[in-house]
């Protein structure tokens, strides 16, 4: 049976070592057609955007050295601070020019989730210090990845403050969305931080490019832990 836990939330300083971040910085501009770029249209516009490009990596001892590098510094530091039974379903480096909306990061069948494991923790690790921040609620799902989910079947609880709105959360609908949640935590992105929080909390990016930023770059993990491991906590 898939065991359903929330992990609790943490903020990890230095996850990498200094060179580690330096090395893992480059590896987009060392490979470019690695790469991949992810286009959409802004709200309220035809025009064509570049949201993000996704440097994904996988296992494979045999790919170019330097990407089975940055897999081992990654899954090394995540094994370091999350001990050895945690599973690392997928690491990626994020280059973000548009800002996501509000999500959990876990359903069935994603980056490790399956009938021996359940969700545990999304990390997120930036590569620079910007001017942005990850806001985390306290709100979950396991059954969908979707905020429009959870609405219908959850009440307006009005938590959230105009202000608040207005400043963080602009890029999202407020009316089937912000007024059913509340706020745990509101994480700014630092230089080498990790901010871990459980795969079935919605959370969301701020409305950076609003506050001048042009794009954030980190590494992004999901972890998952094994059904049977009742002793982690």
């Amino acid at each position: 049976m898939q065991l359903f836990r929330i992990v609790p939330s943490r903020i990890i300083e230095n996850f990498f070592d200094e060179e580690e971040v330096e090395f893992l910085k480059s590896i987009p501009e060392k490979y470019p057609e690695f790469n991949h770029a992810y286009y959409g249209s802004e709200r309220g516009n035809d025009n064509t955007v570049l949201e993000r490009k996704i440097f994904a990596f996988n296992e494979d001892p045999n790919q170019i050295p330097d990407l089975y590098k940055s897999v081992n510094i990654i899954k090394n530091k995540v094994k370091k601070h999350f001990g050895e039974t945690i599973v690392m379903g997928q690491a990626q480096i994020l280059t973000a020019y548009y800002p996501y909306g509000i999500h959990t990061d876990a359903v069935y069948g994603e980056y490790g989730i399956d009938e021996n494991h359940y969700g545990a923790w999304t990390l997120i690790i930036p590569l620079d210090d910007y001017n942005s921040s990850t806001v985390l609620f306290n709100e979950h799902s396991k059954n969908s990845k979707f905020l429009s989910d959870y609405v219908e079947n959850n009440p307006v609880i009005d938590t959230i403050s105009d202000e608040f709105y207005n400043y963080y959360l602009n890029h999202t609908e407020y009316r089937h969305g912000v007024r059913h949640i509340s706020l745990e935590k509101v994480f700014d992105w630092k230089t080498n931080v990790c901010f871990a929080a459980s795969r079935y909390k919605f959370h969301t990016s701020d409305n950076f490019p609003a506050h001048g930023v042009k794009y954030k770059q980190a590494v992004i993990v999901w972890t998952a832990l094994p059904n049977d491991f009742q002793n982690y906590f």
